[in-house]
């Protein structure tokens, strides 16, 4: 008699990749924004979900983001903030406003951990 053929095992379904999940803070280290020349843009290239200011600082700017949960990055060119509250890990160096437009990005510095003393 034919021998029953073996029963497919079951595929494992893909688990879904663990997105980074943003830290709302820095707990550990420091959290500095580092600038890229060129309005902020998505990955996609678009320009995401802002909120614009005009007639602020640049330092009024990035308290406005801080204070702002949802803030994943800001743009900031002669007076003018955008609030950028789609992640944009793109800068566009480009002609217009883009030329003066700086995009800073929220980024935690790690403190050097100390070396933890080795079992004796």
């Amino acid at each position: 008699s034919p021998s029953p053929s073996p029963s497919p095992s079951p595929s494992p379904s893909p688990s879904p990749s663990p997105s980074p999940s943003p830290s709302p803070s820095c707990i550990t280290g420091t959290e500095v924004y580092i600038p890229q020349d060129g309005c902020c843009r998505t990955e996609s290239g678009g320009e995401g979900d802002y909120k614009k200011y005009e007639g602020v600082s640049q330092q009024e700017c990035e308290d406005m983001c801080d204070n702002e949960s949802k803030c994943k990055g800001y743009e900031y060119r002669a007076n003018v903030c955008e609030i950028h509250t789609t992640s944009v890990p793109n800068a566009h160096d480009g002609s217009g406003n883009c030329a003066e437009a700086k995009c800073y990005q929220p980024t935690c510095i790690s403190p050097s951990p100390s070396p933890s003393p080795s079992p004796s």
